[in-house]
């Protein structure tokens, strides 16, 4: 009905809801240091320590925004990457990549199609991390 359909056209109402974020870093400093950034009020941090616990959160926690390192050991950022795309449940989770190597211009056109946002984590910054992570919370289709 109209009521109905100028509900979902609304803007969504702000939420008292923590926005759920998975990182994914074999670095457990990175997970403490994005702690401190996010404020605890608003964001729930999930940490995930290599690939594969990453992949196992992100299916059963369904978490608002994916952060994830590209450089770890076993799977990597990229093999994390490209399961997420090709499985239904996860296939439309925001995935922002934090990584401490340069980008090579074919490892960003790999990227290119299947995250949201790439940041260096030598420029990381709490202002930086909270505008990229809010662009994320727009409603997922």
């Amino acid at each position: 009905d109209l009521q109905d359909l100028l509900g979902r056209l609304a803007p969504p109402e702000p939420s008292d809801q923590k926005v759920k974020v998975l990182v994914v870093d074999d670095d457990p400093d990175v997970a403490g240091l994005l702690r401190e950034m996010l404020p605890a009020d608003r964001y729930t941090l999930l940490p995930a320590y290599d690939g594969e616990e990453g992949l196992s959160l992100a299916r059963s926690e369904h978490p608002d925004t994916i952060l994830l390192d590209l450089m770890m050991p076993g799977t990597s950022g990229f093999d994390v990457l490209e399961q997420l795309r090709a499985d239904d449940e996860t296939a439309n989770i925001p995935v922002i990549v934090l990584t401490a190597i340069d980008v090579t211009a074919a490892q960003r056109e790999l990227l290119s199609d299947n995250i949201q946002g790439l940041m260096r984590k030598s420029a990381l910054t709490p202002k930086a991390l909270l505008a990229e992570l809010r662009c994320m919370e727009a409603p997922r289709q």
